[in-house]
């Protein structure tokens, strides 16, 4: 995990020295997760088929406080942010010229 990134299925505490493991016995993953707050919240999405397709949409989102593991639906038209700085996310879009850019919006709550 670096700079509010994460692209694996398990998530170390470092702090609390424990780990936990979004992926099924079988080897499916049905969470990805993609960034990682300082406050310990991961943002991702189930059912996407990896981190690229959840931060353009794909899947459902979700909401995991990395304290209880516990994930939490988001509303189907939430962005997931690419990354997390300071209290701002950073979120990637594309203009009609197909230009990327990124803007930044304050964590709400």
């Amino acid at each position: 995990m670096v700079g509010g990134r994460a692209h694996a299925p398990e998530r170390p505490d470092l702090d609390a020295r424990t780990g936990r493991c979004f992926e099924e016995p079988d080897g499916t993953m049905p969470l990805t997760l993609t960034t990682v707050t300082d406050t310990g919240t991961a943002y991702g999405a189930s059912r996407a088929r990896g981190a690229a397709d959840a931060l353009a949409g794909g899947g459902s989102p979700v909401a995991v406080d990395l304290a209880t593991g516990v994930p939490g639906a988001l509303p189907p038209n939430v962005r997931l942010p690419v990354a997390e700085v300071a209290g701002v996310g950073l979120f990637r879009w594309s203009d009609a010229r197909d230009r990327v850019h990124l803007t930044g919006h304050p964590r709400r709550g």
